[in-house]
């Protein structure tokens, strides 16, 4: 992989990759670019072209090509290299570890994604579900099915292939690393409404959960997420298009900004929980 690191530096020239999201600019023997990170008219992106790096003396952005694919297009680092490589005309060397890992990682993706949309679709037939979030004024559907908002109701068990097939030992086995199903077999997030947190690229990445279960047992957290680091972002678009933000505490009172009009508004993961 190194290898193919290195012909790939060599072959793609950060000027030619900058310039095709963004305005470049040569200024002597230097070039400056318009940051494509954050908003703003004068060029404060230098990009070293003998070493394929770029540096935003704005928002402090500092990479190589790879990180730029990354960052402007939402992919992993494999996905930068086979971008990069695709431009290049170069061919990867094949690597059936890396492969297995890059499968089994899709794998786990598509896994979270598919709990998200079981639980919407949940959420929708659910009187216990909708009736909290219409004491909260959330019950327009569009709000709800735009930020896939769901329901953990103990039922998710009774929908997935029984174990002693092979393909619901395998689905079983992903929901259990993930977390969103225990070891006990109950799910993480029952009787919670849920809410997915998503990558740059639309991938779920995290889930939120808000206990809505009345007669709780003293101790017992109203506010959960999955095992594992806290990543992802609410309302993504928000990010991408606003100047201005609304910082919320939680999911729920950021739904509240956006029924009420407001859509520049986003989430952290609670009030100390403020990620990278």
């Amino acid at each position: 992989m190194d290898d193919d690191r290195d012909r790939i530096r060599k072959a793609v020239s950060i000027v030619d990759l900058v310039s095709a999201v963004t305005t470049v600019k040569k200024t002597g023997r230097n070039h400056m670019a318009v940051c494509p990170f954050h908003q703003e008219k004068t060029p404060s992106m230098s990009l070293d072209v003998a070493r394929g790096l770029y540096y935003c003396h704005g928002c402090h952005q500092k990479c190589d090509i790879f990180t730029f694919v990354q960052e402007n297009e939402g992919l992993t680092f494999p996905e930068a290299m086979e971008r990069l490589a695709a431009m290049a005309g170069i061919t990867l060397t094949r690597d059936p570890a890396a492969e297995k890992r890059q499968g089994q990682k899709r794998a786990l993706i598509e896994a979270t994604a598919a709990a998200v949309d079981f639980y919407h679709q949940t959420l929708i037939g659910s009187d216990e579900g909708l009736s909290y979030l219409a004491r909260r004024g959330l019950e327009e559907p569009a709000l709800l099915a735009r930020f896939r908002i769901g329901l953990a109701n103990r039922t998710l068990g009774y929908h997935l292939p029984q174990r002693s097939r092979a393909d619901g030992r395998a689905i079983r086995g992903r929901l259990a690393k993930l977390g969103v199903i225990k070891e006990t077999g109950h799910e993480l997030l029952r009787g919670s409404l849920t809410a997915p947190y998503f990558d740059a690229a639309g991938r779920v990445v995290q889930m939120y959960g808000r206990k809505i279960t009345p007669n709780l047992r003293a101790g017992t957290p109203k506010h959960l997420y999955l095992p594992g680091p806290r990543r992802g972002v609410f309302n993504l678009d928000a990010l991408r298009e606003s100047r201005e933000l609304i910082l919320c505490e939680a999911i729920l009172d950021a739904l509240t900004f956006v029924s009420a009009g407001y859509d520049n508004v986003t989430s952290a993961f609670g009030v100390n929980g403020f990620t990278e």
